[in-house]
């Protein structure tokens, strides 16, 4: 049986339209599919998202999950050529790749495409006649929001802190965000940063101000008077974002224009002003380039498991002399202030490091007390991964058909047949999961051999000779995670094998 991903779309301006929606569409892939006797693998849906551009969430998903090996499925199912690209680069690149690199074909289950060349000719002119509809749209898009625009009416979502007046258009103070959007402008110029603003926020924000410190609702009009949730993670780029948002002064910005008095300010001329001059006098000297080093992308914090990232400052010895240091420390501290720094210098984690490596290869610690992790390249491993991702799909597949059956798609009898013959392949997927899984049990680490390529490591590392990139390398052979805890003064270095 011929395993399918469908794939539907809508614009934002086509969620209405009959025969256009998701449910339609969905509706007439799986039909088709039932049709055809096709196994439906994978659903992908845009919702809301245009096709001019390959630039889609969903879109882009379906083309790194064709890329895989094995192939996932066989064929993409699409309800109409427009609803895959309306740019007709975008159109050929894809299906060319899908078909000479993954061996998947793209059907529109609508538009009857066969491989002559009256079928390819009229599946070109199909294409040419969706991109140059899309082109002539963005054209009378662009030309009235630019309309709607030069009239200070709102476009799109409005900053945090507004929402869209339903009679004007424009925007409107929202005064549950309004008061977090003066506290930031307040707090900024009692002396306050990116930084210690947005931890103050996550730390006190629901005290302060409620659930509009935590999430933000989009209050725009329209998709139905649906709102989406968006959590405020108050990061420093999002403080420094309502910092710069000229639109709290009342002044309606866009594309470069400026109307004036546009809407209610939730922050005066004057202090706005007085924001820019102090973030002007209080940017930084540029940072330090961060350097490469030998445990880049490997040294993790013990106790959160986020990253150790690299940290250069200047300083100045008692000889007037200019440094540099160079330091590691927990990034998640750095960013969200929710774990202690656990900063270490970074030539003395290294040396730590090869000194322990050495320890190890000298028999001064017992290999079979080492934290050793088989290695997901291993042909078994990588086999049963792919088998057991299979099997956990068992329920998602039979599920879907359950939704056919519900929507009236499939009938119950329909229905049956699959469930027996899904039961069938699980079983058989069972037996071979066995197999595979004993296998991978009896395997063990050779350590002799594991030893003689830790020796190989070490020499490479401490040859002068040879540059940091191979080195790198040569470590990540057989080192897959150093933990360090700055609490506990420990090292906990993870090898694969």
């Amino acid at each position: 049986m011929k395993k399918v991903a469908i794939y539907a779309r809508v614009s934002s301006k086509e969620q209405a339209e009959e025969g256009v929606s998701i449910p339609a569409q969905i509706k007439q892939l799986k039909q088709y599919a039932i049709e055809h006797g096709y196994d439906i693998a994978y659903e992908f849906v845009d919702r809301g998202e245009s096709a001019r551009t390959a630039d889609r969430p969903e879109f882009q998903r379906m083309i790194a999950t064709a890329k895989k090996k094995p192939k996932p499925f066989d064929i993409i199912l699409i309800h109409k050529t427009d609803r895959f690209a309306r740019n007709r680069e975008d159109s050929i690149i894809y299906k060319s790749l899908l078909r000479k690199q993954c061996g998947i074909d793209v059907v529109s289950i609508t538009e009857k495409f066969d491989d002559t060349p009256q079928g390819k000719m009229m599946e070109g002119i199909m294409e040419v006649v969706a991109e140059f509809y899309s082109a002539n749209l963005s054209k009378e898009v662009m030309k009235g929001m630019t309309e709607q625009a030069s009239k200070g009416i709102a476009l799109g979502e409005p900053p945090y802190g507004y929402k869209i007046d339903e009679d004007t258009g424009k925007f409107d103070i929202y005064e549950p965000e309004a008061k977090v959007v003066r506290y930031i402008y307040s707090e900024y110029i009692n002396g306050g940063s990116y930084r210690s603003i947005g931890i103050d926020l996550r730390k006190n924000g629901k005290n302060m101000f409620g659930k509009a410190a935590l999430k933000k609702v989009s209050k725009a009009i329209g998709n139905e008077g649906k709102h989406k949730t968006q959590q405020l993670k108050w990061r420093p780029n999002s403080i420094k974002r309502i910092l710069n948002n000229k639109n709290y002064t009342g002044d309606f910005v866009w594309n470069g224009e400026i109307i004036k008095n546009n809407h209610p300010s939730i922050i005066s001329y004057e202090d706005f002003k007085l924001v820019q001059e102090l973030l002007k006098k209080n940017r930084r000297v540029p940072k330090l380039k961060s350097k490469d080093y030998l445990l880049k992308g490997i040294v993790t914090c013990l106790e959160c498991g986020g990253s150790l990232s690299q940290l250069n400052q200047r300083y100045t010895t008692t000889s007037g002399e200019e440094r540099i240091y160079r330091k590691l420390r927990c990034s998640n501290h750095v960013r969200m202030a929710n774990c202690y720094p656990n900063s270490h210098d970074m030539s003395e984690i290294e040396q730590n490091l090869v000194s322990y490596l050495k320890e190890v290869v000298n028999s001064n610690i017992d290999p079979s007390k080492l934290d050793i992790k088989k290695t997901q390249e291993n042909n078994l491993f990588k086999r049963h991964n792919q088998l057991q991702n299979k099997y956990d799909n068992f329920d998602q597949r039979f599920d879907r058909q359950v939704e056919a059956y519900e929507s009236g798609v499939i009938n119950l009898e329909q229905l049956q047949k699959y469930k027996e013959r899904l039961e069938d392949e699980k079983k058989e997927l069972e037996a071979e999961l066995e197999k595979l899984e004993n296998k991978l049990n009896a395997e063990k680490v050779d350590y002799n051999h594991f030893l003689d390529q830790l020796k190989k490591v070490i020499n490479i590392i401490e040859d002068e000779s040879i540059n940091l990139q191979k080195k790198k390398n040569s470590l990540l052979t057989i080192v897959s995670e150093i933990k360090i805890s700055g609490q506990k003064d420990l090292m906990r270095v993870i090898f694969k094998y």
